[in-house]
């Protein structure tokens, strides 16, 4: 009769997923963690989503056509120029649950970031020698503030399910260049054409990917051609929307997108800045073994993966970087214990505790460990937060007041980032935010910035005149924090002079406030 343990043994042999799912729960472990720390810390979304939920707003009051333009973002408004896959999914989670834009905005994203951690994991398992790398990969994946940040806050409820769908084709672009399948010739251009409907920035990484793959495991003309064929077919999948959108706005709209916010283009300094981010307060632990990673990967004159994290960092945001970086982090993890379980063996042999198991695991839960603290936006941690939340119950109440009580074609400059939400609740336009101004022709969104970092800065009411003329806003109301606030990222505390100073002002009137929150007339 066989032992238990040998049935076992063999049961797990015969059933190969069983196997993959125990390498799969340490990321997933890790993602649930860092989920958990987000949502427990905040009572409302953390950055914003107001954008994308008036627009999955406008969506279904269409009818579910497509929308030209979207109101209040912006004097004029902005072109409906953005993929709209997950924002067409936004509209129906809206409709169909009736649960509003900020608890869905706080919890759905998250959901969608084990999609990606398991398809982190996929990618490793393809590119990575052991299933350990490709679980440590997934495990850096959820835990990377550079990554967690944009997608697990509110505008992952996009970009999260974008960030999934792109990691599944990068897994079908390997398959489909290692083996030649015409099934993974479907899969990729499928994967390509719903990345496009995604995000840009998201479809323009998947597309270098792929030449990437071809320089690295094919270059033959059947590669090329395969190529081609995922380009050309994600395209022709994807015509109907952009001949709609051209035909509406012109090309240059995405040419004016495609550089704004972390989007395309040259980025030389980010070689420097990917090691260490001033928006957080203490470099991630990946960010050193990527180091690590990397300087084994050179020993052993293995570059396919660093010509492709080098690339990446030099035209493409952190976040998309970061996807190469992991990878590079698991090598370095790996490989460090590999050699701590080396030292043990020449050391001390008969010790039965595995040192390179040790490290692997408690590097593993350190990097969940100050994830959660990114995720709960901790207020130990010195300098810029990474996930503050831009409402409160205060602001809810005073951007209601404004939507009941203000005129309609009353304009608003809104001091700080609750601009971000500020159209959707209110519904007054917004004359003194950047968002949505990446897709307006001739507009400078780094001026926009700059403008908005300079009236969030002011100390009294004579400052936010001089500044608003000097950005040239001429609003009807103006909408400021009482207590704490934040701009541009940057967390402030409402001067002390300032409500004073509005009271004493012939040019303004309080019109609303509370405990959070000012609504001020511009009487002059």
């Amino acid at each position: 009769m066989a032992a238990p343990t040998d049935s076992i043994g063999s049961s797990l042999k015969s059933r190969p997923w069983a196997r993959e799912l125990g390498f799969l729960a340490p990321p997933l472990f890790a993602a649930l963690v860092v989920y958990l720390a987000y949502l427990l810390t905040h009572p409302y979304p953390g950055l914003g989503a107001g954008l994308f939920s008036l627009v999955a707003e406008r969506i279904g009051a269409n009818g579910y056509g497509l929308p030209t333009r979207i109101p209040y973002y912006t004097t004029h408004g902005i072109p409906f120029a953005y993929p709209p896959l997950f924002l067409y999914v936004y509209a129906a989670l809206l409709d169909l649950t009736g649960v509003g834009p900020l608890a869905l905005t706080r919890f759905v994203p998250g959901l969608y970031v084990f999609g990606s951690v398991v398809a982190t994991y996929a990618l490793g398992r393809e590119l990575l020698t052991t299933r350990w790398q490709a679980s440590v990969a997934g495990v850096a994946v959820a835990t990377s503030p550079a990554v967690f940040r944009m997608v697990l806050t509110a505008g992952g409820i996009v970009r999260a399910p974008a960030f999934a769908v792109m990691m599944a084709g990068l897994v079908v672009g390997v398959k489909l260049f290692r083996t030649h399948r015409r099934r993974w010739l479907v899969a990729a251009v499928g994967c390509f054409a719903l990345t496009t409907l995604s995000h840009p920035v998201s479809a323009a990484f998947l597309g270098f990917s792929y030449l990437v793959f071809f320089a690295v495991f094919d270059r033959t003309p059947r590669g090329f051609g395969y190529g081609a064929v995922v380009a050309v077919g994600g395209l022709v999948l994807v015509g109907p929307w952009l001949l709609t959108v051209v035909s509406r706005h012109g090309v240059d709209v995405f040419v004016q997108a495609s550089s704004t916010h972390g989007g395309l283009g040259l980025k030389p300094l980010q070689l420097v800045t990917f090691w260490y981010n001033p928006k957080f307060a203490f470099p991630s632990v990946w960010a050193v073994f990527v180091l690590v990673g990397g300087w084994y990967l050179l020993a052993d004159r293995s570059y396919p993966l660093l010509v492709w994290l080098g690339l990446s960092m030099l035209f493409f945001p952190r976040r998309m970087a970061m996807v190469v970086g992991v990878l590079v982090a698991a090598v370095g993890v790996c490989r460090a214990a590999r050699a701590t379980q080396r030292m043990r063996t020449r050391v001390s042999p008969s010790v039965p505790i595995r040192p390179a198991t040790v490290l692997v695991v408690v590097l593993c839960l350190y990097a969940a460990g100050t994830g959660s603290v990114y995720a709960a936006n901790y207020p130990g941690i010195d300098g810029p937060s990474s996930t503050q939340m831009y409402v409160d119950d205060d602001d809810i109440e005073a951007m209601e007041w404004a939507a009941a009580n203000t005129p309609e074609n009353a304009s608003f400059a809104v001091v700080g980032d609750t601009a971000e939400w500020f159209p959707l609740f209110a519904k007054h336009t917004s004359v003194l935010t950047y968002r949505g101004a990446e897709w307006l022709d001739g507009e400078d969104q780094n001026e926009r910035m700059r403008a908005i970092g300079a009236v969030a800065a002011c100390d009294d009411a004579a400052c936010l005149t001089d500044r608003l003329a000097a950005a040239d806003r001429s609003p009807d109301y103006l909408y400021l924090s009482a207590d704490s606030y934040s701009a541009n990222y940057d967390v402030r505390a409402q001067s002390t002079a300032m409500r004073p100073s509005l009271v004493r002002s012939a040019r303004y009137e309080i019109v609303f406030e509370n405990d959070g929150a000012l609504v001020v007339k511009v009487v002059d």
